[in-house]
């Protein structure tokens, strides 16, 4: 890239990302020391873009700070697009993708998703975290501590707008868009030891901790846990320990949908109009959860209702722009 850049009459230069990001020792999937890699990038990157070169960066990689090279994971490009943004108060972070921006659902499977000319910090994460695929949830982390604006933009379509990540304050709550995840597995935790037991809920999370599993939702009743999972690798080796004092009932063939927007959770009658939706089309809810915020509600679903339910919700929340 450094070369083409060079031999278009635009003087740049290669930088490897390793003397500019100082990362902690999570090999495959470091995060970045914001102090120090902020004097790093602003010692080498500041002069060079003074002198009107361009700085072409290497994604993916860091160092610690006794010199071992780190990767950043999934996403890791796209994440020291951010970090470098942060470390040099950037006006904007521009993350280049193959898509037009964020849409307002999967236009894969649903034909009316369009793009969304902006969406909050908040939004974007939680798209991120329960099923949109554009960006991972790290990517705008260090864009949010420093309040730069993020714009998700299409390199194969540069005149598109794309969307702006960025702080806002909305008068009206409505459902800015549907995220889905079409695998996951839910497992229930039934133990009457639960009852007025100390400890219990961090025993069950510590070993789910133990063999690397991450829990989307969970659902809590005196004696029981629902949390569902989009990786059950090592399910196996977690029941066994789990079934040394609770019961444990596994289903698979589930997906999820969230409906994402500031404030929604609030917003009166939406759980009956979600309902009302689903009941009129026949489709059964396993379990539901609103989350620890006022910005996400997601759904259990059958798998093979997925589809047939994120477009019955688009249609209905979405597609006629209605402010709920």
């Amino acid at each position: 890239i450094t070369n083409i850049l060079n031999n278009s009459n635009i003087n740049s230069k290669q930088i490897i990302a390793t003397s500019l990001i100082l990362t902690n020792d999570h090999f495959g999937s470091a995060d970045f020391l914001p102090g120090q890699s902020q004097q790093k990038a602003k010692r080498i990157l500041t002069p060079i873009v003074k002198k009107g070169i361009v700085p072409v960066v290497t994604g993916f990689i860091g160092s610690t700070i006794d010199g071992k090279t780190t990767t950043l994971g999934r996403g890791g490009s796209d994440y020291t697009a951010a970090i470098l943004g942060f470390c040099l108060s950037a006006e904007e972070i521009q993350i280049w993708t193959d898509v037009d921006g964020i849409f307002t659902s999967d236009p894969k499977f649903i034909k009316q998703a369009k793009v969304l000319s902006d969406v909050s910090y908040r939004e974007a994460s939680e798209l991120a975290a329960f099923g949109a695929k554009v960006l991972h949830p790290r990517t705008i982390r260090p864009a949010v501590s420093s309040g730069i604006p993020v714009r998700v933009l299409n390199t194969f379509n540069p005149s598109a707008k794309g969307t702006v990540i960025r702080n806002r304050n909305k008068e009206k709550s409505h459902i800015v868009a549907i995220a889905s995840k079409r695998k996951i597995t839910l497992v229930t935790i039934y133990s009457t030891d639960m009852l007025l037991n100390k400890g219990f809920l961090a025993r069950v999370f510590s070993i789910f901790s133990k063999y690397n599993i991450s829990i989307d939702l969970v659902s809590v009743s005196e004696v029981s846990i629902s949390a569902s999972l989009d990786n059950d690798e090592n399910l196996d080796k977690a029941i066994k320990e789990l079934e040394q004092f609770a019961t444990i009932t596994t289903t698979r063939s589930l997906g999820m949908i969230s409906l994402i927007g500031e404030k929604i959770v609030n917003v009166k009658n939406i759980l009956k109009q979600i309902f009302s939706i689903l009941d009129n089309s026949n489709i059964e809810v396993k379990m539901i959860s609103l989350g620890a915020t006022d910005i996400n509600i997601s759904l259990v679903l059958p798998s093979l209702e997925i589809d047939k339910s994120v477009n019955l919700l688009h249609n209905a929340l979405i597609k006629k722009g209605e402010i709920l």
